[in-house]
Order: C-alpha cells, then structure tokens, then sequence
C-alpha cells in the first residue's frame, strides 16, 4: 500500500530522477557509474527515513539474498540448491557492504547464472515436449513451490520439469476436450507449441533484461528487506505510479495494451483518446513495430517486454507515432500515424451513480460512488458527485472502497471532510515515537446524511 504524502511523493520521485541524467529518462541505458551511484545512494537513504530505522547490516544481507533470488526464481525451478548454497556462502552477509560502495558485481553474477540455468531448463522442455507423456499414470505436481527447496540435482529438476509441463498440458486438455473424448491431434500440436513458445520467449525476455531492470529488481529486494510495502522505483516506475496513481492522466494514443505469443495487442481503445478519434487502429489489433520522428527507421517490438513498448508509444503532446500494425483478422501489414494527445485514465476515476427501488409504495434512491484509489483531487471529483446526490435528494449514499489501493494521504483526509465538520481525522507515527495529527481543515460538510463505507481485504488501510 503506497499512501502517500504528495510532497514527499515529489521528493522521492526527484531523488529517483537526479541519480541519473536526463539521457536516462528518455530510456538509455545506465552506465556503470550511474547504477553505482544509484545503489549507494539508495543503500544511504533506506536506513535514514524508514520507520525502522535500520542501517544496513548482516541481517538485512541475507534477508536482500533471498528476495533477489525469490525475485528472480520464485518458483523454485530455476535455480539448483546448490547455486543457492554457494550464493549464501559468498554474498550471505556481504551485501550489505557491496551496497555500500556502490557495487552491483553480486547482483550480476547472481542474474548471469540465472539466464545460464534457464536457458538449460528451456532446453529440458523441449525434450519433455518430444515425449510421450503419460496421462494415466496418477502423479502429483505442485505448482506453488516458493516454499519448496530448490532441486538438489540436474535429474530432480528435469524430473520438476516433466511435472510441470504434463501439468500444463493437462489443463490445456481439459480445456479443448470437455467431452471425454479422444482429442484432437491439431489442438495437441498446438498446445505443444503454445508451451514451447511461452518458455522460447521467456528466456529472451530475461536475455533482453538491461542494466536498469536488474538494478531495479536488485534494489527493490533491498527496500523489501526492510519490510514488503517498500519499494525502489526507476524513473520509469516512479513515472507510471505518478501516472496511475496520482494524476490520472498520461500522453500517449489512449489504448490498453497486452502482451500476447510475443505480439503488443489492443485490449480496447479508450473513448474520446487520440486512437480513438483516429478510427486507424481497434481492438485486438497487433503492433509490431513503432517509430518516433527522431527515429531513422521503425523499431521491431515483436518479444519486446510490454513496459519497453508502451514507453516507446507514450510521448510529448503533439508528436506523432507511426505504428506498423496487422489489423485483427488479417494478415496484412500497414502503417498508421497517430497524433499523441492528453489521455485520462477515466477507469481509475471516481463514478457515481443512484440506484432506485419501491419499498411499502414509496420510491427510495441509494447513490453509489466507486473510488478505486485517492488520486489528486479525487475528493473534488466526489465533492461534484455528492452534490448532485443531494439535488436528486437520494435516501443514503455507499461509498465503495473495496477495490481502493490507497494513493494520496491528504486527499483520503478531504474526502473524510465531506462528510464531517473540521477535525482530527488520523495521526501518523513517525520512528521517533512522535505522532503528528493530520486534520480536516475545512468546516463545510457536503453530506450528513445516511452513510455505508463498503470496505474488503483489497481495501488500503487509509
């Protein structure tokens, strides 16, 4: 849960973007030295403002060993016991150290025998593909394994691997074939090949990984050490929470995206947005290939990792986009250009909306309002809705917070506001021992009427 202080949030967002320079932010590699100064800098800062208070030591080492290789290999079948020994051995309680000097040798060595032993499990499920593979035969697999050991030999994982890909193959069967009935030898082929393409690429996903994505996923089990909620953000994350949980806008063409058998598709086109004026471009439309208007040529996004392609179609307002596609249902290429614009994400907006029922003759109306998350001026938003209750004079009001991921301190404290006189609404404790007070300052109160605040395990604690 990331509840924030806006102030604070535009601090951290500043420290994440002064580490690097300004070549960095339009997605270059980081040097060396960047990603040197960037881990000491983070190793400085995280044992001075976590609530902890922590420095970093022995024990936060070996807590940041594990969640690297957690990060990496969560299932436990990459990676053999034996690497994970020798990992303990010589990093164990020396990362901490490393940290310090700004040193990120460990983390690439660790990822480099990573890609080596994924690249040998790739080539087992080939060979588990070419088998025949028993389905009669009563086995067990469990496919949660982050609390299982890691195999001890090449023999234990091969043997992991058939399971899991007799698994997969399984679910596939039983998804084509609910009939009971011998299935089709092309839906087994292709199954077979679906299964081989999903661990082709994801290798070359991981082989693509730069200098930056190991760094960040390095640093973020550091932050993670000292408790599961803290998180190191590039400046490329930093952006993205700025975007989706704080300003609710970005610049780009207004479409959701997904990765889908190593093409970027079109989920949906957001309403109003510049794809959408377009009329070019619809859903499960393939992009493979964008080109920006420094660019000499377009650049190939086919097995692109989709966080890398969606910074390569965001841009400045007013730049234009060329898009190679292949329109759903075909398979001809063509080439659009599409406009960049200021896109809302309207989905992650406050909506409100009165439902109406009888009861013992008379008509009553409840006013619903859905907020996912406390966005800028998402108590504005609420303000405006809540006020065109009160004009259609509605019997009480729900506020949905089920689905609410937090976001914006203050904002959470506004919204409180609307429905109280000025007041103490929450106090904060700093690692000191100090508690700060934090109040609605405003005496107005938009609504005293009947209230229900719908909450549920998703709900942020704010």
């Amino acid at each position: 849960f990331k509840s924030v202080d806006i102030q604070t949030m535009k601090r951290v967002i500043i420290i994440a973007f002064t580490q690097v320079l300004s070549a960095t932010l339009l997605c270059a590699e980081l040097t060396p030295e960047q990603s040197s100064r960037i881990t000491k800098t983070v190793g400085q800062i995280i044992g001075q403002i976590h609530y902890r208070q922590i420095k970093l030591n022995d024990e936060i080492s070996e807590y940041h060993l594990k969640n690297y290789l957690n990060a990496l290999d969560f299932g436990h079948m990459i990676f053999l016991q034996s690497d994970v020994d020798q990992f303990e051995k010589l990093h164990g309680t020396r990362l901490d150290d490393q940290v310090k000097f700004g040193s990120l040798r460990p983390a690439q060595q660790i990822f480099n025998r990573y890609l080596e032993r994924l690249a040998e499990r790739q080539k087992q499920v080939n060979e588990i593909l070419k088998m025949d593979i028993d389905f009669s035969r009563d086995e067990k697999f469990n496919p949660v394994r982050n609390k299982l050991p890691w195999p001890k030999s090449e023999a234990e994982a091969s043997e992991l691997w058939r399971g899991r890909i007799k698994h997969e193959l399984l679910a596939d069967r039983l998804t084509y074939n609910k009939d009971g009935k011998e299935p089709d030898p092309k839906k087994i082929e292709a199954s077979l090949g679906k299964i081989q393409r999903r661990y082709e690429r994801l290798l070359k996903t991981m082989k693509s990984y730069s200098r930056g994505d190991i760094l960040e996923t390095y640093l973020s089990s550091l932050t993670r050490a000292y408790d599961p909620h803290s998180d190191y953000m590039s400046p490329h994350e930093a952006e993205n929470f700025k975007i989706n949980s704080i300003d609710m806008k970005l610049t780009g063409i207004g479409a959701v995206l997904t990765a889908d058998d190593g093409y970027t598709k079109i989920v949906r086109i957001m309403p109003g947005g510049p794809a959408f004026r377009s009329k070019l471009i619809h859903a499960n439309d393939r992009i493979i290939a964008v080109q920006n208007p420094d660019d000499k040529s377009p650049t190939d996004i086919l097995d692109m990792k989709l966080d890398k392609v969606v910074s390569l179609i965001r841009g400045k307002k007013g730049s234009v986009v060329k898009l190679t596609i292949i329109p759903a249902g075909s398979d001809e290429r063509k080439v659009i250009s599409i406009t960049r614009d200021v896109v809302k994400l309207e989905d992650q907006l406050a909506k409100g909306y009165i439902i109406e029922r009888k009861r013992d003759g008379n008509r009553e109306k409840l006013g619903v309002i859905r907020l996912p998350g406390f966005y800028d001026k998402c108590s504005s938003h609420c303000r405006t809705i809540i006020e065109r209750f009160v004009k259609e004079d509605v019997n009480g009001i729900v506020l949905d917070l089920r689905y609410n991921g937090g976001g914006i301190l203050q904002e959470a404290i506004k919204l409180t506001g609307l429905f109280i006189n000025k007041g103490p609404v929450v106090q904060v404790k700093d690692y000191r021992g100090k508690q700060r007070v934090m109040n609605d300052i405003d005496a107005r109160i938009t609504y005293d009427g009947p209230l229900v605040i719908a909450v549920s395990h998703m709900s942020a604690s704010a």
